[in-house]
């Protein structure tokens, strides 16, 4: 602080007339202080000798200090920039960390199917076979592998064309109808307007809540909807529609939504999107709507 009130009226003396005044003042200082451990004040200190001797006449010692100070600044800013690169580079890394992290948990979470469900579709399976039903044990089969295979698929990538995501939905909601005995209907409804053949939503985002419905909401019976459409031009809208035949009609919470929740949080703040839910009732079931960003 005090070294730079000197050099700032150091400074003043060649301005007005007095280079010599000025010199003097500036070996006083560089005596006194030590400047190589201040680089801003040493770059100001060599840039006021240079004009005091410029001002005396002696341009040998004016270049001289001219020269010391170009080196110090560019030195001075290389190391600054030394400094930001090295700071841009480690904050790239934890960033990819984070993300690469991120990822990792999220294919983990996608790929997770309710061991409910799985448990259950092997009762079933058993079931046909028991009952000599070996041509629905076998198509039972098929699918379940079908629905196994396309679950570990999905679940390598953040997004899928939702045409593809609509097949998947299917073939999962046959299955459970099969395993419930036919006491639920259910249909997809695309709006004519989207394209399900290009459009690519979050992968395995739909399904948690199609399992919470069917499982815990409808308890097999009654009728789903699942529409979907595009109010916005960068969001798809899906809205699943239900009327349970049994008496409870509200979330239960039940660990499918707790995972689905999950994997939306990482969705977010992997991607820096948006994944809302929202839950209303209707006049006779219930609604839950889910906005996707679209890729």
């Amino acid at each position: 602080m005090v070294a730079n009130l000197a050099l700032s009226i150091a400074d003043l003396y060649p301005m007005q007339g007095q280079p010599q005044k000025a010199l003097d003042d500036l070996l006083a200082i560089s005596d006194s202080t030590n400047l190589s451990n201040i680089p801003r004040q040493k770059i100001l200190w060599e840039e006021c000798m240079s004009d005091a001797y410029e001002q005396m006449g002696d341009h040998d010692n004016a270049l001289t200090h001219f020269k010391n100070c170009h080196e110090l600044y560019k030195s001075f800013h290389d190391e600054e920039k030394s400094r930001t690169v090295a700071r841009l580079e480690a904050r790239y890394k934890n960033e990819k960390l984070e993300r690469e992290s991120l990822a990792f948990q999220m294919k983990a979470l996608r790929s997770q199917m309710n061991p409910h469900f799985i448990f259950n579709s092997l009762n079933a399976i058993q079931g046909y076979v028991a009952l000599g039903n070996v041509d629905d044990a076998q198509q039972f089969i098929s699918r379940f592998s079908l629905l196994m295979r396309d679950t570990l698929e999905h679940s390598e990538g953040d997004f899928i064309l939702l045409r593809d995501e609509i097949e998947f939905l299917e073939n999962y909601l046959i299955l459970e109808r099969a395993r419930f005995e036919s006491r639920f209907e259910f249909e997809f409804i695309p709006d004519p307007a989207i394209d399900i053949q290009s459009l690519r939503i979050p992968s395995m985002m739909i399904q948690p809540l199609l399992e919470d419905v069917v499982a815990n909401q409808l308890m097999g019976q009654g009728k789903v909807a699942i529409e979907f459409d595009a109010p916005e031009p960068e969001e798809l809208r899906c809205r699943i529609d239900f009327s349970a035949a049994s008496s409870s009609q509200h979330s239960s919470k039940a660990k499918v939504r707790k995972t689905l929740e999950e994997r939306m949080r990482l969705f977010n703040r992997r991607h820096q999107l948006t994944l809302k839910l929202e839950e209303s009732d209707l006049p006779e079931g219930s609604r839950l709507e889910l906005r996707l960003p679209l890729r």
